[in-house]
């Protein structure tokens, strides 16, 4: 049952009750900040699953040298490679932007969340066509660095456009503002050594 504004209840549809769960799971509305990292560790572990299998399938196709296509088959291979690429630190290039654009854009622009989003999708757009135009692993790199860049300017970025900085968020104790930054500067460091092993 719902509370309804009279202070009563009424019936909650099954669907309205599906979706509130599916909700509160997705956000880890329950067991406090750490069933959060939980789930934010577990997300990792997952992501990570899925890109080192993605990459590995590609590599055994080339060793392979398959041509399930036929004269078609490198083109194939690329196009897959590119959106390979585009998928993983792509995504992540993408993910830290959406933080760009949530500080750079302007307070009062109408409709600004659907503009965040759109600045999401347009980052990531752009790196599907730059993995598409440049070579296999100097794609890999250079987007691995940029989001390496990125995280590592974020808390820069942050100070310039809201006057706050991690040591103000740690000494008053904000430990949300200032796991952000951490987050961004951890990512950073991360994918900092992944263009440098890409690069290897």
């Amino acid at each position: 049952n719902a509370s309804t504004p009279l202070g009563g209840t009424k019936q909650e549809s099954a669907g309205s009750a599906t979706h509130r769960v599916v909700e509160h799971l997705h956000y880890a509305r329950f067991g406090g900040w750490t069933m959060r990292w939980l789930y934010f560790i577990s997300g990792l572990m997952g992501t990570a699953l899925m890109a080192t299998g993605t990459v590995l399938y590609l590599v055994k196709r080339r060793q392979r040298g398959e041509a399930e296509s036929g004269a078609a088959t490198p083109l194939v291979s690329r196009c897959f490679e590119a959106i390979n690429i585009a998928a993983i630190s792509g995504c992540a290039v993408a993910c830290i932007a959406y933080f760009y654009g949530n500080r750079l854009l302007p307070a009062e622009l109408a409709a600004r969340p659907p503009w965040e989003i759109r600045v999401f999708l347009l980052v990531w757009l752009a790196t599907l066509v730059h993995a598409s135009l440049r070579p296999r692993t100097a794609a890999w790199v250079e987007q691995w660095a940029l989001g390496a860049l990125l995280c590592a300017a974020l808390p820069v970025l942050n100070y310039f456009t809201t006057g706050q900085h991690l040591l103000a968020y740690l000494a008053r104790a904000d430990w949300r503002c200032a796991g952000v930054e951490l987050t961004s500067l951890g990512f950073g460091a991360l994918l900092a050594f992944a263009a440098g092993t890409a690069g290897r």
